[in-house]
This record gives structure tokens, sequence and C-alpha cells, in this order.
């Protein structure tokens, strides 16, 4: 989070709202996607932040909630004046402007190449890079890939390798091991072409 500190404050200007503001569907939302359509526990789970700052430094302004459902951040499904943070859902709207999703996920799965040439006693070879069960990957790629930054750092690493054939791998080993963090690093150490005259 800290090394999108820029990218929170776009959203705070975006949407004109608070820093607890941003916080509120910030947490819920890495905690629904942490559960999918579980009960949210209140324990051992990012919601419980929102319940231990409830608790111990004020409760969640009414008013303030009621700003981010009129924004259209959040929905609200308390049926009475007491907010109960599992029944609050965040929308796209704020989801797509902050975090990786699901439609960047399928735009990595998309880009990924589905082979790589392998050459072996001069006989061409077809290596399969995505044999594997989509969902797996899915959840591999939230595992890693969180924020908007994330994953553009993560797919102009991906367009690089491609560009330059460095992208020889399985595609769960891909997001598994973090490789676009080594891609990033390679081209940076990697001179720019000089243009000849």
């Amino acid at each position: 989070m800290i090394k999108d500190l820029g990218e929170m404050f776009v959203v705070l200007e975006k949407f004109d709202i608070t820093m607890e503001q941003f916080m509120l569907p910030y947490i819920l939302f890495l905690d629904q996607r942490e559960h999918g359509e579980d009960p949210l526990p209140r324990g051992g789970s990012a919601v419980a932040y929102i319940y231990r700052y409830s608790e111990n430094v004020r409760p969640w302004p009414r008013a303030s909630i009621q700003e981010l459902v009129d924004k259209g951040l959040l929905k609200n499904y308390n049926e009475d004046e007491t907010v109960y943070p599992d029944n609050l859902e965040v929308t796209d709207k704020f989801a797509e402007a902050v975090f990786a999703t699901r439609s960047d996920f399928e735009r990595f799965w998309n880009a990924y190449p589905a082979f790589a040439e392998k050459v072996e006693d001069g006989q061409k070879e077809d290596i399969p890079l995505k044999a594997s069960v989509k969902s797996g990957v899915r959840d591999l790629f939230e595992s890693h890939v969180h924020t908007k930054r994330d994953f553009q750092e993560m797919m102009d690493a991906l367009d690089w390798g491609k560009e330059n054939g460095m992208i020889q791998i399985p595609i769960k080993e891909f997001l598994g091991s973090e490789y676009w963090t080594q891609l990033r690093e390679i081209a940076s150490d990697t001179p720019e072409p000089q243009m000849t005259a």
C-alpha cells in the first residue's frame, strides 16, 4: 500500500473522499476477495480491523458511510441506523479504480503466450505455458497482484519479456515466483538500442 501512496491520493482526489473513507472500502474489498461468498468472520481477517477501529478509535461516521454510498463506492444492506461492515459491499466503481480485478486477470491471461518455442538438437518444439486450470492461475494472480500499479508493472514487464523472447516459463511459475520483478530488473539494466544515422 505504501508504494501506492501516489495512486491512493489520485483516488482520494478523483472521488473527493477522505483517507478514512478510502480505508473502509479498501479493507472491505480485501476481506470480500479473501472470503468470497462466505460469511465474514470478525477475527483473523481484514474486516476485523474495521471492528477494531470502531471499538478503539471511533465508530465509522454514518454520514461518511452514506457519502460513500451516494458516490457509488459502497452498497449498504443494513436495515437500520447501526452499520455492520458485514452488510456493506464494495462496488466495481471503487474496486476498478484501486485493485487489480478479474477483468485485469483476463487481460493478463489473454496476453500471456500459450507456447514457447524450444530448439533442441536442431528440432523445434512448442512448450505449453498455459497448461493449467484457469481458476488456479486466477488464485495465484490474486495472491501476487493486488493493485492497479502492481498489475501495470507486471504487464509492462510481460510485454518487454515477450518482445525479447524471455517468456519461457509456465504461467503459474511466472506468477508464483513474481518473475516480472526479475524482468523489470533485466530491462532496466539493458541499454536502449542506439539509432544510427
